[in-house]
């Protein structure tokens, strides 16, 4: 399949996360290699210069020239209906569905400064090891989140927009979360198959 969604005048992005999150916004100039002058007449985002690492391309191009006032922006953005465009996309959709999600989770699931309506990072973790781990994360961690109990399962939940302004120590930090989890489920899934190993032989000494 041939890759069509590049970087160009007139290229409409969705704003991943950031103070603009979850808003459409038209590329009218590119100023380097890491940032764009980007502006939403239609979507409430004022010009302004923005990372790419923000945004996310889609399919819908909009005629405009080369650093075009708002004015142009807006009349071709409504002449290319972008707004109608999006809400009848697959990808919008899927966004608003998990939104409607994240609206019917208890609100006391909600870690502290982060709301409900972000994406969420969930780390699974046995039971018998959540008062060794929350330790760990909750003397290493400078993140704003928290540990909640549901159903004898252990969940850390902190926003992928906070996960976007971590520092390389906090990423390392996750990083050693994510290993002593993974070592934590290898230990239990040995023990699960020596159990139903030995249980299997018992069977077969018994028809035999």
């Amino acid at each position: 399949m041939v890759f069509k969604r590049f970087v160009e005048i007139g290229r409409v992005a969705f704003v991943a996360f950031g103070p603009h999150e979850g808003k459409l916004v038209a590329i009218v100039d590119v100023i380097d290699q890491n940032r764009a002058l980007v502006d939403g007449p239609c979507s409430g985002v004022k010009r302004q210069s923005m990372p790419f690492k923000r945004m996310q391309l889609t399919d819908y191009v909009i005629k405009v020239p080369h650093s075009a006032r708002q004015k142009y922006v807006r009349r071709a953005w409504e002449k290319a209906e972008i707004n109608q465009k999006w809400e009848a996309s697959n990808w919008a959709k899927k966004i608003e569905a998990r939104k409607k999600v994240m609206r019917s989770t208890p609100q006391h699931l909600a870690p502290h400064g982060c709301p409900m309506h972000n994406s969420l990072h969930v780390i699974l973790l046995s039971p018998q090891w959540v008062c060794k781990v929350d330790k760990t994360l909750n003397r290493s961690f400078k993140l704003k989140c928290s540990t909640v109990d549901l159903e004898r399962n252990s969940f850390v939940v902190f926003s992928l927009s906070q996960k976007a302004k971590m520092n390389d120590f906090d990423r390392y930090k996750v990083m050693k979360a994510k290993k002593m989890r993974n070592k934590i489920i290898k230990h239990e899934m040995k023990k699960l198959q020596k159990a139903a190993a030995a249980t299997a032989k018992k069977v077969s000494y018994m028809i035999l």
